[in-house]
């Protein structure tokens, strides 16, 4: 059957699309940066902070660290030189994409569904469903909503036969976030979903999607060398279970959603958490199989969800020694969702509902939805209102109570800030709470406890080189000059790529007279950035001593 869209009705479509993701989303405009990967991947990161070849190569030839992730940074690098570093512009450019995403959704379940109606609604669904909110509102979320575009852009370009913007566009996706690896499955469940043979012609036609996916995966597994080793397959098998279940549950139902969504438990096999999923998984997949040449549609649908999450799926261990558990993020599911919409329109149109019925449902659906994803984003505001939300679910976490603890320093209240550290080390002690501890103890003069606080994360984590820099410091104010030096010797050996942390080491050994040692820390750095304010400082006192 063949379908006849007007120019008209695109535009219309279009216009109606940025009509309504600006309503639900324009406010998360005005939000600013928050205290979760934002200050490193953007705030505190050079490299996107301008636009020239050495950037430009730095982007390209590092990680975040984790993540692989070039274009996406080079699309903070145009938003920075756009906004100047505001978050308006990084928070546009995000509702942007997610407005693309959402007619490219449209456009790919027309050429598949062939129904303009439902394909528009399976286009609603993807742009106002609150589980999205997160990819929109979060400027660091720039790498899941970016490579969808290019994921998504790509299986279109492969369904129109044009193979050279299918495969420019895999390229793209694989250089915002390595996910993307995914995709010849997708374009081989494609094949089989439409009547293709998957025979050797068929695998041939895929060869340059699999190299490039192979290239990208071994390109990533440098970067995620610790995570991959530190995890247990068959814990893997029960997390998956959890979070697929769980993100099924928010799908239907997206209330109670978090930034975060920690496990305090143990994986277990013999835990409802994880026993009740693993039984839900199976008993799906089980099915499907069964089903598969009967209902090609749903198989699609189930197939599509699945593997475009599979690569989340080892995603769960994180924090110091990878001993912390989160079970699921919101972004995760960015792109598998179109699966669960998918399924959901195939099966209304199986059962046959009036025109006017359906309708009225599926306004309902949208305005619900609208609504809900609307007062989500204002959660994003700024990091106060992100944990807060975090502890109205998740009261035991640690990592929001340290953080929300952060926020409370930023403003200057002090005491709140202190109640929060204390309250993360009374759920779980780590190295960061107690070096927060230190840091605001010393700024109300109480040096005994800032000493003991920095000594409890250096227990803790032996590797922490910012306690030892501030053990350092306050020995060096406490006229202890030995030990200060002695400390920050610590901190230089524990992280020599920390300028500021060597300056201050040579900036102390100048004033203790070991002006040879202080030069040979703070000749490198000058050679590599002559314009350092700080290591220039000390290097004039150097040459005054010396003099």
């Amino acid at each position: 059957m063949e379908l006849i869209i007007s120019r008209r009705q695109c535009i219309g479509v279009i216009i109606g699309f940025c009509i309504l993701t600006m309503g639900i989303y324009g406010a998360s405009l005005s939000n600013g940066f928050v205290y979760f990967d934002d200050p490193y991947l953007i705030l505190a990161n050079a490299a996107v902070q301008s636009i020239s070849p050495s950037t430009v190569f730095t982007i390209f030839s590092t990680y975040d660290p984790e993540l692989y992730i070039p274009l996406t940074l080079f699309s903070f690098q145009i938003d920075w030189l756009i906004g100047g570093g505001t978050p308006f512009m990084f928070h546009l450019s995000n509702l942007l994409l997610h407005t693309a995403n959402a007619l490219l959704v449209t456009w790919l379940a027309l050429l598949l569904l062939r129904r303009k109606g439902m394909a528009l609604f399976c286009g609603l669904l993807f742009a106002v469903h609150p589980l999205h909110t997160e990819v929109v509102a979060w400027a660091s979320a720039r790498k899941d909503i970016l490579f969808s575009f290019f994921y998504l852009l790509s299986i279109i370009g492969y369904l129109i036969n044009s193979k050279k913007m299918s495969i420019f566009s895999f390229v793209c996706a694989l250089l915002s976030k390595v996910t993307a690896v995914t995709l010849p499955f997708i374009l081989l469940l494609l094949d089989w979903r439409n009547g293709k043979i998957i025979d050797r012609e068929n695998l041939k036609e895929k060869l340059p999607y699999f190299a490039l996916s192979i290239l990208f995966g071994v390109i990533a597994l440098f970067g995620k060398s610790e995570t991959v080793a530190s995890v247990s397959i068959f814990k893997t098998l029960l997390m998956a279970c959890k979070s697929t279940v769980f993100y099924l549950q928010k799908l239907l139902i997206p209330t109670g959603l978090s930034v975060i969504y920690p496990y305090a438990k143990v994986i277990s096999i013999s835990s409802i958490d994880f026993a009740l999923p693993l039984i839900v998984v199976l008993l799906i997949l089980c099915t499907m199989a069964f089903y598969r040449n009967k209902d090609k549609e749903i198989t699609f649908g189930i197939l599509f969800f699945f593997i475009t999450l599979a690569p989340t799926f080892m995603n769960f261990a994180k924090g110091e020694n990878f001993r912390e558990y989160f079970f699921a993020s919101d972004r995760y599911v960015y792109l598998p969702s179109i699966g669960f919409f998918y399924i959901l329109i195939v099966l209304l149109t199986r059962l046959q509902i009036p025109k006017t019925v359906s309708r009225s449902m599926a306004i309902l659906v949208i305005g619900i939805c609208s609504i809900l994803a609307f007062h989500q984003s204002k959660v994003w505001q700024h990091s106060g209102t992100l944990f807060k939300n975090v502890l109205r679910h998740y009261s035991y976490s640690h990592l929001a109570h340290n953080t929300l603890g952060a926020v409370y320093a930023e403003y200057g209240d002090i005491d709140n800030a202190i109640k929060q550290f204390r309250r993360s080390l009374s759920i779980r002690p780590t190295a960061r709470a107690y070096y927060n501890i230190g840091v605001l103890e010393y700024k109300n003069g109480n040096s005994k406890e800032a000493i003991q606080a920095n000594e409890n994360a250096i227990a803790i984590k032996p590797s922490y080189a910012a306690a030892y820099i501030n053990l350092g410091v306050i020995y060096w104010e406490n006229n202890e000059r030995t030990k200060a030096i002695e400390y920050m010797r610590n901190a230089v050996d524990i992280d020599p790529n920390d300028q500021d942390g060597v300056i201050d080491l040579a900036a102390m050994l100048t004033e203790f007279n070991q002006k040879e040692e202080a030069a040979d820390l703070i000749e490198p750095i000058l050679r590599k950035d002559p314009d350092n304010e700080h290591a220039l400082a000390v290097a004039k006192k150097i040459l005054k001593t010396k003099d």
